[in-house]
């Protein structure tokens, strides 16, 4: 029952989530992120990090601060996203986990946060 509920909750969450990544709605989209997702995902060190993968390499794209992630990163990536399955680390912790071609693939690290969820770096 717990699972059922938590999937459906997360279901909505992403489906609202992939509305605003589709519509490339960057304001709206920091709301569902953990303050510790920014800090991290925000830092010089990993956005020069991404950079150097493969795709933005190709592309000569440099993101310099977490708009350039979001525009060149999460919207092509994520747009699509459906969760398949949940895993529960505790009651706050949660994998939103996608199968691609026959193989487990993490979307989302999610925490709750008072009574909504975001996404978490953990």
């Amino acid at each position: 029952e717990v699972y059922t509920r938590t999937f459906e909750e997360i279901g909505e969450f992403i489906d609202n989530l992939n509305l605003i990544i589709r519509n490339a709605d960057y304001e709206s989209w920091l709301t569902f992120l953990s303050e510790e997702y920014i800090r991290v995902t925000a830092d010089p060190v990993y956005l020069k990090d991404q950079s150097e993968k493969p795709l933005l390499k190709q592309a000569n794209i440099q993101l310099a601060d977490l708009r350039d992630y979001f525009t060149h990163v999460v919207v092509p990536s994520r747009t699509q996203a459906t969760v398949d399955e949940i895993e529960f680390l505790d009651e706050n912790h949660v994998k939103a986990i996608a199968v691609l071609r026959g193989t487990r693939v993490i979307l989302y690290l999610l925490e709750r946060d008072d009574s909504q969820w975001k996404i978490g770096v953990w």
